[in-house]
């Protein structure tokens, strides 16, 4: 993460948001789970171990438009993470 950060000129991870980037992560993890793989609720709790909630919807959808936990093609993924990152340099 340290790279990255000095890669990208992002400020240091504070205990704060790193607990907030954890349970992000959690959540994405479980949301993926069952969206896009076919894991039941229960399933993300019992065999994960994840208890975060999973998303009704796609956030991604209001921000790009498109159907709910749609794939995007790789080049597309990585400009819309390119641009994220620049986004957050600024």
């Amino acid at each position: 993460m340290a790279a990255i950060g000095v890669r990208y000129g992002l400020p240091a991870w504070t205990p704060d948001t790193h607990a907030l980037h954890k349970r992000a992560d959690s959540i994405a993890a479980a949301t993926e789970a069952v969206r896009c793989t076919g894991w039941s609720e229960r399933e993300v709790r019992e065999v994960l171990g994840i208890t975060h909630p999973v998303l009704a919807s796609d956030p991604l959808t209001a921000v790009y438009g498109g159907t709910d936990w749609e794939p995007w093609p790789s080049d597309v993924a990585a400009a819309r993470f390119l641009e994220a990152l620049r986004a957050l340099a600024d």
